[in-house]
C-alpha cells in the first residue's frame, strides 16, 4: 500500500494530508489525514512543515487565510509549526521539496483534492488515520500559548520559524508522492551547498523566496540557528540540486546581496 511505501522512505517524519480546494477554506483545512509511520506519541511537541501545491500567486490576504487555520490546527495539537512552501506543480520540485522536508522536520503537511475526489486507496487511508489523528492529538484546551490566541497568527508562524510563500499549481499530491517513491530509487545524486548569514530570516525571507522562484530547479531552505550567539551566526541557508553549476550561480547571487556571510567549504553530495 502507499503508506507502507512511503514509511520505507520517509524514515524521519510523518506525512499529513490535508484536503485543500480551490480556494483555501477553513472548514476545509480543519480535515486532515495522516499517512502515519507509526502511533503518534501521546506528549505531542514536535515540529512541523508545511507543502501546498496551488495555482495561485500568493498575496497578503490569501497568505493569512491559509496561516490563520494552519495555527489554530497545529498549535492546538501541540505541535509547533516551522515552515510553510508553496510550490508549483513540477514533479521534480515536488520530489525535492518532500525529501527535502522530510529529513528536517517531524511532521509534514501537504495539500491535496477534497476526499471525495480521491483514490479509493488513499480514501481508505484517509478515514483510518484520521480517526487515529482525533483519537491521539491534544485538544486546544491543553496548549493555551498556541498561535490562535495571537492577534497576527502570520507573523507568529514567522516568528517561531522559517516561511516562504512561493507560486504554485493544485495537483493531486497522491500523484506526487508515487512518483516521488519512485525517483528515489533511482538514485540520483542531490548536491547541497551552505551559507551561514549574521542575519535573522525575515531581513531575507523575501528575496529568498524570489530567488527561488526565479531558480525553481534549485530547491533552498533556510534553517534558523538556536544557538546563534555561540555559533556566529544566526541561520544556515541549504542550496540543493542536481546542477552544481546552478548551485554555484545561487551562492554568487547571494554573497552579492547579502554580508557577512560565510560558504561552507564542505559540499555535500548524497544519493535519493
Amino acid at each position: 500500500m502507499l503508506s507502507n511505501r512511503l514509511n520505507n522512505s520517509l524514515k524521519n517524519s510523518f506525512i499529513y494530508i490535508l484536503p485543500l480546494q480551490q480556494k483555501f477554506k477553513q472548514d476545509c483545512l480543519f480535515k486532515s489525514t495522516i499517512i502515519e509511520k507509526s502511533d503518534l506519541p501521546p506528549n505531542i511537541n514536535k515540529t512541523v512543515a508545511a507543502v501546498f501545491v496551488s495555482d495561485q500567486v500568493l498575496d497578503g490576504e490569501v497568505e493569512n487565510d491559509l496561516a490563520k487555520p494552519l495555527s489554530q490546527i497545529i498549535g492546538g495539537h501541540g505541535l509547533q509549526m516551522k515552515r510553510i512552501e508553496i510550490v508549483r506543480y513540477i514533479e521534480k520540485d515536488i520530489v525535492d521539496v518532500t525529501k527535502r522536508l522530510s529529513q528536517n522536520y517531524d511532521y509534514i503537511f501537504a495539500s491535496v483534492i477534497s476526499p471525495k475526489d480521491m483514490s479509493d486507496e488513499l480514501y481508505n487511508i484517509h478515514q483510518k488515520n484520521l480517526t487515529t489523528f482525533n483519537n491521539k492529538t491534544q485538544a486546544f484546551s491543553d496548549s493555551p500559548k498556541n498561535s490562535q490566541n495571537e492577534k497576527k497568527p502570520t507573523q507568529t508562524l514567522k516568528s517561531i520559524g522559517n516561511i516562504h510563500f512561493l507560486p504554485g499549481n493544485t495537483i493531486q499530491f497522491h500523484d506526487a508522492l508515487v512518483n516521488f517513491i519512485k525517483n528515489i530509487q533511482k538514485g540520483k545524486v542531490l548536491k547541497t551547498q551552505t551559507i551561514y548569514l549574521d542575519l535573522f530570516e525575515e531581513d531575507f525571507c523575501d528575496f529568498l523566496s524570489q530567488t527561488q522562484a526565479d531558480y525553481p530547479s534549485v530547491k533552498i531552505g533556510s534553517y534558523p540557528q538556536l544557538n546563534y550567539k555561540e555559533q556566529g551566526f544566526k541561520v544556515a541557508i541549504t542550496i540543493e540540486g542536481f546542477d552544481e553549476k546552478e548551485i554555484e550561480k545561487i551562492v554568487q547571487i547571494l554573497s552579492n546581496q547579502f554580508q557577512p556571510f560565510v560558504i561552507n567549504p564542505n559540499k555535500i553530495s548524497k544519493k535519493i
